[in-house]
């Protein structure tokens, strides 16, 4: 069973996140939580900086910069040529299941923008 089809959080339930209004992360240039609690993530904006270099943006199910033990939700990538190029990940609704919270580590020079619920 993946994230996707998961239908239960631990709380507060998928059923109440769903009905809450997407929130945006703002602007992220460095490792960050993006939230502490149990989320649905819904999207990932990445703006490139820096033509030819390759930035990598990853994910944790982590409601702290420990990420030892914890799940990885996605690994995504961005290169292209900068300010003309921008990555938008979307993800089925409801969104994906971060059970514990959200991490994000960030290489490269890139902004990113979560939007999660």
């Amino acid at each position: 069973m993946t994230r996707l089809s998961k239908n239960v959080l631990k709380a507060p339930s998928a059923g109440t996140l769903a009905a809450t209004a997407w929130r945006c992360s703002g602007q992220l240039t460095a490792n960050t939580v993006v939230s502490a609690s149990p989320c649905l993530l819904g999207a990932i904006l990445v703006e490139i900086d820096d033509t030819g270099q390759d930035s990598v943006i990853t994910v944790y199910d982590s409601p702290t910069s420990d990420t030892s033990d914890d799940e990885v939700l996605g690994i995504f990538t961005a290169n292209g040529v900068a300010k003309q190029n921008s990555n938008l990940y979307v993800f089925p609704l409801p969104g994906v299941q971060a059970e514990l919270g959200l991490y994000l580590t960030v290489a490269g020079d890139v902004k990113v923008y979560v939007y999660y619920r």
